[in-house]
């Protein structure tokens, strides 16, 4: 085997452990609300995209790099605001929504999946014919919820600075992709994140 796609099997089996530890850290009474339940399907999904994906053509550079593991872990700490209580109903609609524009979105990637930035296979399907980046407006969206539900400063700006390192990781992302594939594709879909604005 690959040196490459062992490394995305033991990333594989980190998730879906990952995921089993949050299921059974939660309350008993809440592991199956779909806000406590939905941080580990979306973990065990991204195991399963470890698993289907393909060797990165190129991968991007230190900053990048940097950048996405501090953003990894503004959302991390964020979502460990929570209150291990029912969150309120405006806090888990926005949650939800987010999420499903979440899972979409990675499900539309497959095989070009990727945390990290790297150049695989282009999408321009799907959601990606909208946005260039709608996994990160799916998990924007989810921030968004759980700054709501946690109602503190603290999480605010765990929100806000979060939305400013996707910005820098889309960033990161596009240097990976100078490539006159991407040109055409940045032609064709304008927005990088939210249709109109950016």
């Amino acid at each position: 085997m690959a040196e490459w796609k062992i490394k995305d099997l033991i990333l594989a089996i980190m998730f879906v452990c990952w995921g089993v530890a949050r299921f059974v850290s939660c309350p008993e009474e809440l592991r199956f609300s779909f806000p406590r339940l939905a941080p580990v399907l979306l973990q065990w999904l991204v195991a399963g995209l470890f698993l289907l994906r393909s060797k990165a053509q190129g991968d991007g550079d230190t900053l990048a790099l940097s950048v996405t593991a501090i953003s990894l872990l503004l959302g991390g700490v964020l979502v460990s605001l929570l209150p291990v209580k029912p969150w309120p109903m405006y806090g888990a609609t926005v949650f939800t929504l987010g999420t499903a524009l979440t899972v979409l979105s990675l499900g539309a990637l497959g095989s070009s999946f990727a945390i990290f930035p790297a150049r695989r296979a282009l999408k321009t399907d799907g959601p990606y014919r909208l946005i260039r980046h709608p996994a990160y407006f799916g998990e924007t969206i989810m921030l968004l919820g759980v700054a709501l539900t946690v109602g503190s400063l603290l999480g605010w700006t765990l929100m806000v600075a979060s939305v400013v390192a996707f910005v820098f990781r889309i960033q990161g992302e596009e240097r990976v992709w100078q490539t006159d594939e991407f040109a055409a594709y940045r032609q064709q879909t304008p927005w990088r994140l939210v249709p109109g604005i950016w």
